[in-house]
């Protein structure tokens, strides 16, 4: 028996009994042609890269080490037929076949197949593209002001692949760089719920929201949250200068925290309207009432009103305008009889209200006064 091997033979075989015709001694050369079975079309085992980010290139080389030609390659994703175009180039020499996508997305992720059929046979090799996304937002937090007692719940959401981990810190308030896990929230798959309940001046401080899922480098965002109690906000005394009829008055209202306020001015309980001698300058931290000239009818109670994150805070003073003396009622010259009771009419007017005395003078004596209030 002659076994065959894997590849065509042609052996030369000799027999080496001997067989004597007529007298001479002759050695049989037998040559046998041996045809092997055909080779077996075979794929190498190949892969894609393991750390693959979106916007990176990637590739896979397939390559046959074994089969006869022709060769005829095929790629397929997820059982699906790959052609060549776009972002994704498939490119064939004689027995390579290299699949290019130039710039990976979410969608690049999947199972590629190389498929190889020759004329004596077919075979495939299936290799995962596992794309993977540094974190990234998908949803905006913002800085908030509570009252005491208050409850707020801050969703703080990433997407990334592999999804996030997402965690709320607060920072220290006695070192910079510090941070402390806060315990009230509730994490779950790229995402985690500040929750605050029942919140207290305490609470105050910029807490930060981190997601990281090893693909690049974490990221992270702050807040700053503010709660003020029923008392802390508090106006600062104020009062109106000596104030003279026709001259300028400016009253300051500005608050004891220091944080942006909104301000409203009220006279004798009635709002402030902007007319031609009253202006408001308002600023983020305090605000200047301005009366220029000032009036008789200026005078009255003024009341600044604060508020800052659902907390108001009020402060009254009163403004007094001086008047000078003026004549409201003057005196005329009277002409009357020996015995007859008359009455002299003098008045004045001003702020303070103005004394009124009569002087009786002979000459240049005066020999009585007499002082009325008005």
């Amino acid at each position: 028996m002659i076994s065959t091997k894997s590849k065509s033979m042609h052996h030369l075989y000799m027999n080496k009994s001997k067989r004597i015709i007529y007298g001479i001694s002759l050695v049989t050369m037998v040559e046998f042609f041996v045809m092997a079975s055909a080779a077996r079309t075979k794929i190498q085992p190949f892969n894609f890269p393991s750390n693959v980010i979106v916007g990176q290139k990637a590739s896979a080389t397939c390559t046959a080490i074994s089969g006869d030609s022709p060769l005829e390659f095929r790629w397929l994703k997820n059982g699906k037929d790959i052609s060549s175009g776009g972002e994704v180039k498939v490119r064939t020499l004689v027995d390579v076949s290299v699949l290019v996508i130039e710039s990976v997305d979410v969608s690049s992720t999947g199972n590629y197949t190389c498929h190889l059929r020759t004329s004596t046979g077919s075979d495939s090799f299936t290799a995962p593209l596992d794309v993977k996304e540094p974190s990234r937002w998908i949803n905006n937090i913002q800085d908030q002001d509570l009252k005491a007692g208050e409850n707020i719940t801050i969703l703080c959401q990433a997407n990334g692949l592999p999804l996030p981990k997402v965690a709320w810190r607060k920072k220290s308030e006695t070192e910079s760089e510090k941070t402390i896990l806060v315990e009230e929230q509730q994490q779950t798959a790229g995402a985690s719920k500040l929750l605050l309940i029942n919140t207290r001046p305490e609470n105050s401080g910029y807490y930060e929201c981190e997601a990281n899922n090893n693909v690049g480098e974490p990221i992270s965002r702050i807040i700053n949250v503010n709660v003020l109690g029923h008392n802390s906000l508090k106006i600062l005394p104020f009062s109106f200068p000596t104030s003279v009829l026709g001259k300028r008055a400016i009253a300051t209202c500005a608050t004891s925290t220091g944080e942006k306020v909104d301000f409203r001015w009220i006279k004798n309980g009635k709002d402030i309207a902007k007319h031609n001698n009253v202006n408001v300058r308002s600023y983020p931290d305090l605000s200047n009432l301005v009366i220029d000239p000032l009036t008789e009818d200026d005078s009255g109670n003024y009341t600044c009103v604060v508020t800052s994150r659902g907390v108001t805070a009020s402060y009254t003073t009163t403004l007094d305008v001086l008047v000078p003396p003026a004549w409201k009622l003057m005196p005329n010259d009277v002409d009357a009889v020996s015995g007859e009771n008359i009455i002299l009419n003098c008045q004045g007017t001003g702020q303070p209200q103005p004394v009124v005395v009569w002087h009786r003078t002979i000459g240049m004596r005066m020999i009585s006064v007499v002082i009325i209030f008005f």
